[in-house]
C-alpha cells in the first residue's frame, strides 16, 4: 500500500471515527429521548380517553335513568297492562315523542312489553312487532345496557340505550331508545396531540375473541362494526387492551401492518378496549431527519477530508516519490542519477543525504573496480602458478615414481623367471610393495591435479547433457559394476547444465565412483535422479546408495581435503565434488535415507562456449 493511500485512510480515520461516534451517540440519545417523550404523551392521551369515554358511558346511563323515572311514564304503562285501552297507548307515545324531543341524540324510542312485543314507539310501523331475543331487548330485561351499536339506514354509527320500567320494583316493560353515537365518534375522531397518523381507536370483543372495532377509523372510515382483528395477532395493540393489559407498546403494528408506539387501556365496564397509537415513522421523523442531517454531514466531512488528505498526502509524498524514483535509478546503475532538494525539512535533508551517499557510492564503485581488476589480476596469476605447479608436480614427480615402478615390475618379473621368489619370498613381497605404493602415489598425484584444477572457475563452458555424462560414466565402470553387481538407474533426462563438461564428469564421476565402493548392501543399488529446477533456476539433483549410509560423526568432514574416515582412500574425491559445487554456486546436502544420500544444486554458468539452449 501506498504511503498516500496509508495517509489518507489515517487521516479518514482520524477524522471519522470520533465524528461517527459521536453522531451515533447523539442519534441513539435523541431517539431514546424521543420515544420517552411520544410515549409519555401517548400514556396521558390514553389516560384522558379513557376518561372521556367513562364519562360519556355515564351520561347516556344518566340520560336513560331520567327516562324510566318518568312518572307519568310509569303509570300510563301500569294502566295500559292492566287495560289495554288505545287511548292509553296514545298517551304513552305522547310521552315518548316528548321525551325524544329532550335530546338532540334521541332518535327513536321504544316501549315493549315483557314478552318483547313493541306497545309504544315513536315509530308508529314498529308498534305491535316482537322484539324477543334481540340483543337490546334481552340485555334491557336485566339491567341498563348502552353498550350495543349498530348502524342506521344512512349507515351512521348509532347505539341502543336500554333498561327495565319498572314500578314497585316489578319491571312492567323495557325501555328502548335509539340513540346516535356521535359523541363516541368524535371522541374516537379527536386527533388532538396526535399529529398526521396517530388515533384513538375502540373495540369489543366478539364470541370468537376477536376485537371488533366499534367506531370509524382515521384510515378506515367504514371500519365501523366491519373491520375484525384476529386474536392471534398479539403484537396489534388493541388486542392486548381487550385482554385488560394496559401498557406502552415500542414493538407493535396496527390494524394496517404499519409500525406504531401505543398505549392500550380497558375499560372494564363495559369491556371495550382503547388504544391511542401514533405511526413510528412520524413519531421517529425528527430524530430520522437529525440522522439524515448527520448523515449529509458525514459524507460532506469524508469529501472534506479526502480532499485534505490527498492536497495534504501529495505534498508529503510527491517529494518521497521523486527521491525513490532517483533511487531506483542508482540501484538499476544509473549512478548519474541524483535527488531533487526542493524543501528544507527532514525530506529535503534525506535528498541531500541521498545525494551525498550516491556520490560516495560513485567513489566506492570505482575504487572498488580499481581493486577488482588487481585481485583478478592476482587471481589469474595465482591460477596460473597452480595449474603450473600442478602440471609440475604431475610430470616431475610422475617421472621418478614412473621409473621406479617401471624398474619394480621388471624386477619382479626377472625374480618370477630365474625362480628366486620360491627361495626368497620376502624379496618378492617387498617389490609387490614398492608395486603397490607407487600405484597408490599415482593415484594420489591425479587426486591432487583434480583437486587443484576442481576449484577454478572455468573459462570453457557449453551446454551439458547430463544423461550423455552419466552413460560415459558408466560405460567406463562396466565391468566393476558388474564385477559388484551394482544396479545404476538413472532418470531417463537427467537435464542440462550450462558448465564444464570436465568439471561436470569429475562430479557424478566421483559421487557414482563413491557410492559403488561403499556400498556392503548384497544387492548394491546407486540411483541417480534430477528433481528438476528451483524458482531461482538452479538445477537440483540426487544421488542414493542403499548401502549402510555415513556415521554420524563423519557428516561434518565428508568433504574435508584427505579426510578418509574408515575407508583409508585418499579423502579428495568427496573435497573435489564440493569445489565443483561452489564454483557453480550451489550447495551440497548429506543426509541418510536408506542409504547414503547426496544432494545437490548447480547454477548455469557464464562464460565462454556456445550460449544455453533451452
Amino acid at each position: 500500500m501506498k504511503i498516500k493511500t496509508k495517509l489518507t485512510l489515517a487521516l479518514l480515520v482520524i477524522a471519522l471515527v470520533p465524528l461517527l461516534g459521536a453522531s451515533v451517540a447523539s442519534y441513539l440519545v435523541a431517539r431514546s429521548s424521543l420515544k420517552k417523550q411520544e410515549l409519555n404523551q401517548l400514556e396521558s392521551l390514553a389516560s384522558i380517553q379513557k376518561s372521556r369515554l367513562e364519562s360519556l358511558m355515564a351520561q347516556d346511563r344518566e340520560r336513560l335513568a331520567l327516562l324510566q323515572s318518568r312518572t307519568a311514564l310509569r303509570s300510563s304503562l301500569r294502566a295500559f297492562v292492566q287495560s289495554p285501552d288505545p287511548a292509553l297507548r296514545a298517551s304513552l307515545e305522547q310521552i315518548l315523542v316528548d321525551a325524544r324531543a329532550s335530546s338532540a341524540s334521541f332518535k327513536k324510542i321504544h316501549l315493549l312489553g315483557m314478552d318483547g312485543t313493541v306497545i309504544a314507539s315513536t315509530e308508529p310501523t314498529m308498534v305491535g312487532t316482537s322484539q324477543a331475543g334481540k340483543d337490546f331487548f334481552e340485555e334491557g330485561k336485566s339491567g341498563d345496557s348502552v353498550d350495543i351499536f349498530f348502524k342506521d339506514e344512512d349507515g351512521g354509527l348509532m347505539h341502543y340505550l336500554s333498561g327495565p320500567l319498572s314500578i314497585d320494583n316489578q319491571a312492567m316493560g323495557v325501555l328502548v331508545v335509539e340513540s346516535d353515537a356521535g359523541d363516541l365518534v368524535a371522541l374516537a375522531g379527536d386527533y388532538t396531540g396526535l399529529g398526521r397518523t396517530g388515533e384513538t381507536v375502540l373495540a369489543k370483543t366478539t364470541p370468537q375473541g376477536d376485537a371488533l372495532y366499534l367506531t370509524p377509523l382515521r384510515f378506515n372510515r367504514d371500519a365501523a362494526l366491519e373491520l375484525i382483528v384476529p386474536r392471534e395477532r398479539q403484537n396489534v395493540p388493541i388486542n392486548n387492551a381487550l385482554a385488560g393489559r394496559e401498557q406502552l407498546m415500542t414493538e407493535a403494528e396496527d390494524y394496517r401492518g404499519v409500525p406504531v408506539l401505543a398505549a392500550t387501556r380497558y375499560v372494564e365496564d363495559p369491556g371495550w378496549g382503547l388504544v391511542v397509537k401514533l405511526d413510528a415513522s412520524e413519531a421517529f421523523s425528527p430524530v430520522n431527519n437529525l440522522g439524515v442531517f448527520l448523515l449529509v454531514l458525514l459524507v460532506l466531512v469524508v469529501l472534506l477530508v479526502v480532499a485534505s488528505s490527498l492536497m495534504i498526502s501529495r505534498a508529503i509524498t510527491r517529494p518521497i516519490a521523486v527521491l525513490t524514483d532517483a533511487a531506483l535509478s542508482v540501484s538499476a546503475g544509473d549512478l548519474s542519477r541524483r535527488a531533487e532538494v526542493s524543501t528544507s525539512d527532514e525530506i529535503g535533508a534525506l535528498a541531500s543525504a541521498f545525494n551525498r551517499m550516491t556520490d560516495d557510492l560513485v567513489e566506492a564503485r570505482a575504487d572498488l573496480e580499481r581493486k577488482v581488476e588487481e585481485r583478478t589480476a592476482e587471481l589469474e596469476l595465482a591460477n596460473a602458478e597452480l595449474e603450473g605447479y600442478a602440471h609440475t608436480v604431475s610430470h616431475d614427480i610422475k617421472g621418478p615414481l614412473t621409473a621406479v615402478n617401471l624398474a619394480a615390475a621388471m624386477l619382479h618379473d626377472h625374480i618370477q623367471a630365474c625362480e628366486v621368489g620360491s627361495k626368497h619370498p620376502e624379496l618378492v613381497e617387498s617389490i609387490e610393495v614398492v608395486l603397490k605404493n607407487t600405484e597408490k602415489s599415482f593415484d594420489l598425484i591425479d587426486d591432487l591435479l583434480a583437486l587443484a584444477e576442481a576449484g577454478q572457475v572455468p573459462a570453457d563452458v557449453s551446454v551439458v547433457e547430463v544423461s550423455q555424462v552419466m552413460e560415459r560414466i558408466l560405460e567406463e565402470r562396466s565391468r566393476v559394476l558388474e564385477t559388484k553387481g551394482v544396479a545404476v538407474v538413472t532418470d531417463p533426462d537427467l537435464g542440462r547444465v550450462r558448465a564444464n563438461p570436465t568439471q561436470v564428469y569429475q562430479l557424478f564421476s566421483n559421487l557414482v565412483g563413491n557410492a559403488v565402493k561403499h556400498n556392503t548392501n548384497p544387492d548394491p543399488r546407486v540411483e541417480v535422479s534430477y528433481l528438476g529446477d528451483d524458482e531461482d533456476g538452479a538445477h537440483r539433483y540426487l544421488v542414493r546408495d542403499n548401502g549402510p549410509g555415513i556415521r554420524h560423526e563423519d557428516m561434518d568432514r565428508l568433504f574435508i581435503p584427505f579426510f578418509k574416515g574408515t575407508t583409508g582412500e585418499t579423502g579428495v574425491g568427496l573435497a573435489t565434488v564440493d569445489k565443483i559445487v561452489k564454483v557453480y554456486r550451489g550447495t551440497i546436502r548429506v543426509y541418510n535415507d536408506g542409504g547414503a544420500c547426496f544432494e545437490f544444486t548447480l547454477y548455469d554458468l557464464e562464460g565462454g562456449g556456445p550460449p544455453r539452449q533451452d
